[in-house]
């Protein structure tokens, strides 16, 4: 529809009004652009205006500017120093800062496009209570035939660049693998761990989660079942424990046989972990060397730290100080569950 003609507006041929728009041509056909200057903003509903300033668009609502568009084409939010190319001022506590319910965020390289680091990146930049840029950023890199890499990246302390392509911290590779490129895997709560029930299992299985890895030292005492001890030279241990399992290694010298009783039972103390309780609290066995009269191992009871020495030819009974030289070096290895 025709709704001027014939110059009735100075320098406006006709305006046409098509599909719910007004079209403004001059005298051979060309479309006119439209420019206004409107002190205050023109006002398209109650209470919201849309306004402008050289080469700056800004929209305003309810007395507050909302949304500006700057020269260089950068988008703010509630932010009138736009400093990147989508720039939201909320504070990053605030549930409402960016939020695709129901949808998705796609962050993409272009189609066919000049990408010679063929990734998408998203980086974080939030800044310290001392005022220096923390940058951390999450990367996903295409391969070939649609093959992709996500890596994810935090700031070292000390760089202060801005930059952090040199520190990734871990990846998850097109194959699912989880490499972890700096650092050590934490679980942060006791009892939590890899989990391995996908396996098959047998009949007896109690659990499949491993949820322990430890390794140390630990101080062996040659001591009675009255509370004496030897006089010690040398006390070392070591061990490993892994989920359950405990696997230990010590050594004693003594000078003298102390304050030991000649008939008392001697104890080797200060194991690391607690041995597992079983039904008939039988012994977990140890292998030694020792200097001693008669020749035994060190059995370590359920549910104790506490380990005797009993004659190598079995437990028929435990053995007393007066089994042993009065100087002399013992050695044990031994693995046992905690």
């Amino acid at each position: 529809m025709t709704v001027i003609r014939n110059n009735s507006i100075s320098g406006i041929n006709s305006i046409t009004a098509q599909s719910g728009a007004l079209n403004f041509y001059d005298s051979t056909g060309n479309t006119l652009a439209i420019s206004a200057d409107v002190t205050g903003g023109v006002t398209v509903a109650a209470g919201a205006t849309i306004s402008g300033s050289t080469n700056t668009i800004t929209a305003s609502t309810n007395g507050s500017e909302r949304l500006r568009i700057t020269s260089d084409g950068k988008v703010g939010v509630g932010e009138d120093n736009v400093q990147a190319h989508f720039h939201v001022a909320k504070n990053i506590a605030d549930s409402d800062a960016i939020n695709w319910t129901g949808s998705q965020l796609s962050v993409a390289t272009p189609i066919s496009g000049n990408s010679t680091a063929n990734r998408a990146t998203i980086y974080f930049a939030p800044y310290g209570s001392d005022n220096n840029y923390a940058p951390s950023a999450i990367s996903a890199s295409a391969g070939t035939s649609g093959a992709s890499t996500l890596k994810f990246f935090t700031n070292a302390s000390g760089n202060l660049t801005g930059q952090v392509q040199n520190y990734e911290r871990l990846r998850i590779t097109s194959g699912g693998d989880i490499q972890v490129a700096n650092g050590n895997l934490v679980f942060s709560t006791a009892g939590t761990g890899i989990d391995f029930s996908a396996n098959s299992n047998a009949a007896g299985m109690t659990s499949e989660l491993l949820d322990d890895y430890e390794e140390g030292t630990w101080t062996p005492v040659f001591a009675d079942n009255s509370g004496g001890q030897a006089t010690m030279t040398v006390q070392q241990g070591f061990y490993t424990k892994t989920g359950n399992i405990v696997n230990v290694w010590f050594q004693i010298e003594w000078s003298n046989k102390g304050t030991l009783g000649a008939s008392a039972v001697v104890y080797f103390t200060g194991f690391p972990f607690s041995a597992k309780s079983n039904s008939s609290q039988y012994y977990y066995l140890g292998t030694t060397i020792k200097n001693a009269t008669t020749p035994g191992v060190v059995g370590l009871a359920g549910n104790g730290t506490i380990a005797v020495s009993q004659p190598l030819g079995g437990p028929s009974s435990n053995q007393t100080p007066s089994d042993y030289n009065s100087s002399g070096r013992m050695m044990c290895s031994m693995t046992y569950f905690t």
